[in-house]
């Protein structure tokens, strides 16, 4: 009898788990996707894949309290649309012959399903089960990060070039293995964009791919100097790509890996959530979620 009864306690946990049968009225109304979701991820689902970006546009929260699992079918088709356009960017990858893609990047396609799954994952529980960094690591080599409509810093300030900071904080100064340095001061003041930037010296040095994306990282930052909004944002999206890090469950190695590399980082964190210099409060409040994750 007890093993009759273990067997059917096994059975009904399976089922539980992959969300086969219905234990009652809730839960099976639960696990049913409501067709208010299921008509809008059709309407996304049929559009052409390429004009995404237009029945996202106006997409709100009006489905009360969320459930993840409803939603997957969505995710899973925003999982192709990175896969069909971002997947294969050279700008993106940092391999060789890095300007020249084909196609400009879809700035506003990809800020509409970042804005989309945001707001679902704000708004639904079960959302342990996600998975898709593969491709936000992707989206960290963009250049072209902002979006005027998005952006929470604010309007463009005018630089103090004479300001010795700023002539520290525009020195690109960048260790390659074995003997090669790259040391260029007043980087804010070229014309060049930075992925050009970053063509010229990956040329000149020989950088290998593996250290290409440290190396754009650094260009960004020396090369933000010339507008203090652009410094702000490049910030705000390390202090965010840090916490997600932290926050990702697959993370361990790289994280280890980065605290080799950043052995200071913890106490930088510190002193800007303690400085009593003025500090955008967003980079402020940045800093404390890094500390606290």
């Amino acid at each position: 009898m007890a093993g009759t009864v273990r067997s059917s306690l096994l059975s009904r946990l399976r089922q539980l788990l992959s969300g086969e049968g219905s234990i009652g009225p809730n839960v099976k109304l639960d696990s049913e996707t409501p067709p208010k979701v299921k008509a809008f991820i059709d309407k996304v689902i049929l559009c052409p894949l390429q004009d995404i970006a237009i029945p996202l546009s106006g997409f709100s929260w009006e489905y009360n309290k969320g459930n993840f699992h409803h939603w997957r079918p969505l995710f899973l088709h925003f999982d192709t649309y990175f896969k069909t356009y971002l997947s294969a960017r050279k700008d993106l990858l940092l391999t060789d012959n890095i300007i020249e893609d084909d196609s400009p990047f879809p700035k506003q396609s990809v800020l509409q399903i970042l804005r989309v799954m945001r707001i679902i994952l704000e708004n639904c529980h079960n959302k342990g089960s996600f998975s898709g960094l593969e491709h936000f690591k992707l989206l960290l080599a963009s250049t072209d990060p902002e979006d005027n409509s998005l952006s929470l810093l604010p309007s463009d300030l005018p630089s103090d070039n004479g300001n010795s900071q700023n002539h520290v904080g525009s020195t690109l100064y960048f260790e390659l293995h074995g003997t090669d340095t790259i040391h260029i001061p007043d980087l804010h003041m070229w014309k060049e964009d930075d992925l050009s930037i970053m063509k010229l010296l990956v040329e000149k040095y020989n950088v290998p791919v593996d250290h290409r994306f440290l190396l754009l990282t650094r260009v960004r930052y020396a090369h933000a100097f010339r507008s203090l909004r652009i410094c702000k944002l490049y910030s705000k999206i390390c202090l965010l790509a840090f916490i997600v890090l932290v926050q990702s469950s697959d993370s361990h190695d790289e994280l280890m890996s980065f605290f080799a590399n950043e052995p200071e980082y913890t106490n930088e964190l510190i002193r800007l959530v303690k400085s009593e210099e003025t500090i955008s409060p967003t980079i402020r409040t940045l800093a404390m979620h890094a500390l606290g994750s």
